[in-house]
C-alpha cells in the first residue's frame, strides 16, 4: 500500500518516527510518497531522515521550479516532477498521512479536504495516526471495546485532555457522539470537557493496591511489537482518573520508564 505524506506540521521527532514504524510493522510492503523540497518545514525533515536512514522505499515528487536535495532524491525508488506536488501525491497514494499544522489550520484543512475529495483515508501523523474526519464525511475510525455499565460498547481510541485539545474538531465531535454525549458543544474546550466527563463516569477501571495502599500498575510486556492499547491511571484529589492510550503512546511510555 502507498502512504502519501502531506503538510508541514510539527511534532516530537519520536512521535513521527514511531508512527512511521507502526505503519511499516503493520504493512511491510509500505511505500511512501513524499513532496521532496529544498526547504522542508515542520517535521517534514524528520520524515526525510527516517526514510533515508532506514532505507525505506519512497517515491519523491518535486516541483518543477524547486531543487530538492540530491541526497534525498537519489534514495527514492522513483522521482516525479510536476507543477502540483500535492495533487500528484494524492494521485499516487492510498492513504494520506497529514502533518497537521496548528499554526496554519487553513492550509491543513485545505489538504484534508483535498484528500477527502480524492476519496483517501486520512491520518494525523503529528498525533499518533489519529484518523482525521472531514465534516460531512463517513468516519473510518479505529474502535476498541469500552466497558459501559453492564454492556460492552465501542468508542474511538481515547487520549489525554491535552491531546484531545490538539485534535481536529471534526474528530472530537465524532468521538463525543460515539461515547453517547447528547449536547456535544461548539468549541473544542466544550467538546473535550464532555468527552472527559463521560469517560471518567462510565469507564470501569480495575486497580490493584499493594500493602501500603498505594496504587500500582502491573505490566507483562513480552515483545514491543505485541503491545496493544493501554490505560494511564492516577489518583487525583482522592478520585481515580483514567485515560486510554493508543499502542504508540504505550510503547513511548514504556521506553521512557526504561530510561528513567
Amino acid at each position: 500500500m502507498k502512504y502519501g505524506i502531506l503538510g508541514s506540521g510539527t511534532a516530537n521527532t519520536k512521535v513521527i518516527q514511531d508512527g512511521l514504524i507502526d505503519i511499516r510493522e503493520s504493512d511491510p510492503k509500505a511505500v511512501f510518497v513524499i513532496h521532496a523540497r529544498r526547504a522542508p518545514q515542520g517535521s517534514v525533515s524528520d520524515v526525510y531522515d527516517f526514510l533515508v536512514d532506514n532505507e525505506v522505499p519512497f517515491i519523491a515528487v518535486t516541483r518543477v521550479d524547486d531543487k530538492a536535495p540530491k541526497a534525498l532524491v537519489n534514495c527514492a525508488t522513483d522521482v516525479i516532477t510536476t507543477d502540483d506536488p500535492a495533487k500528484e501525491v494524492l494521485k499516487r497514494c492510498d492513504i494520506v498521512l497529514l502533518l497537521w499544522d496548528e499554526g496554519n489550520e487553513d492550509s491543513s484543512n485545505r489538504l484534508a479536504t483535498l484528500s477527502h475529495d480524492a476519496e483517501k483515508d486520512i491520518k494525523d501523523l503529528t498525533m499518533a495516526l489519529t484518523p482525521i474526519i472531514v465534516e460531512g464525511a463517513e468516519p473510518v475510525e479505529e474502535v476498541v471495546p469500552v466497558k459501559v455499565g453492564t454492556e460492552e460498547e465501542y468508542a474511538i481510541v481515547g487520549f489525554t485532555r491535552d491531546e484531545l485539545l490538539n485534535m481536529n474538531i471534526g474528530v472530537l465531535r465524532r468521538q463525543a457522539k460515539s461515547l453517547g454525549v447528547e449536547n456535544v458543544g461548539k468549541t473544542k474546550q466544550e467538546i473535550v470537557d464532555s468527552i472527559c466527563a463521560i469517560s471518567n463516569d462510565n469507564r470501569e477501571v480495575d486497580i490493584d493496591t499493594d500493602m501500603s495502599g498505594e496504587f500500582v500498575a502491573s505490566t507483562d510486556v513480552h515483545n514491543p511489537s505485541d503491545i496493544g492499547n493501554g490505560f494511564f491511571t492516577w489518583l487525583e484529589n482522592g478520585e481515580v482518573q483514567c485515560h486510554p492510550l493508543p499502542p504508540i503512546m504505550v510503547k513511548w511510555l514504556i521506553e521512557e520508564l526504561k530510561t528513567a
